[in-house]
């Protein structure tokens, strides 16, 4: 297989490869790469976005799909998550076109997610938006293009998002569910060292959610024993950044 993965290729070659194979590539318009299964996290997420995606979706002229692949000029990728318009055949395998793209991201390709592939869907000129979701915290990057062709990027950690060109708002609360503690945000029992007159302390919460102090760390949970819990470290998101041109 690496012997095969080193020789020259052309997009033309690699589809016609790539559809003879059990598992999935992509293929930078260079180099074939051999697509990793993600985390348990990773698919709770995206099972949870498409589900809550085709359901807001009904009736719309739109469809969401996993892993579909999707050809960028001469370049391949596998979103995690595709909405794309119109009717295709059910053999359809490969699309050209889409209105919104998610990846969640991880370790492994984060860098390829922020970088790479945001020049990359930048070249789909139906794209509306590109959003990123981290795995490890309640928190989307959205990037979505303006009438004049710029990109605008902002930072999301609760409440509901408009998603460009689909005219439906995604909550992050439905996304996330059954996968990141609530936010705590209520005082109860005092303590010098919190920047409040009280500290953080909610029952029943084994960590704390994305909102806490740097200094609300002590967790009441139902054990006999005490536990001090550190808060979540807030991800490196990109917050209104204006992009004013996005390609190769």
């Amino acid at each position: 297989m690496d012997t095969v993965l080193r020789r020259p290729w052309t997009t033309e070659t690699f589809l016609a490869w790539e559809d003879r194979q059990e598992g999935k590539h992509e293929f930078d318009g260079r180099d074939v790469i051999p697509m990793i299964g993600g985390s348990l996290a990773h698919q709770d997420i995206v099972f949870n976005l498409r589900g809550v995606l085709s359901r807001l979706l009904a009736g719309q002229p739109f469809r969401a799909a996993h892993e579909m692949r999707l050809q960028i000029g001469t370049r391949i990728r596998y979103p995690d998550v595709v909405v794309f318009a119109g009717s295709l055949g059910q053999t359809t395998r490969t699309l050209t076109d889409a209105i919104a793209i998610f990846e969640v991201l991880w370790d492994d390709t984060a860098t390829t997610d922020r970088v790479e592939k945001l020049i990359d869907y930048a070249g789909v000129p139906s794209l509306r938006c590109y959003m990123l979701l981290e795995q490890t915290a309640v928190a989307a990057t959205l990037f979505q293009r303006e009438s004049g062709g710029n990109w605008i990027a902002s930072a999301h950690t609760e409440g509901e998002l408009a998603v460009p060109g689909l005219e439906v708002t995604l909550a992050l609360s439905d996304v996330y569910q059954g996968l990141i503690p609530a936010r705590l945000n209520i005082d109860t029992r005092p303590a010098a060292c919190s920047d409040r007159p009280d500290a953080l302390g909610v029952t029943h919460q084994k960590a704390p959610g994305f909102g806490a102090g740097l200094d609300d760390g002590v967790i009441g949970v139902s054990h006999p024993v005490a536990e001090f819990v550190a808060p979540q470290v807030v991800p490196d998101v990109l917050h209104r950044v204006q992009f004013r041109r996005i390609g190769r």
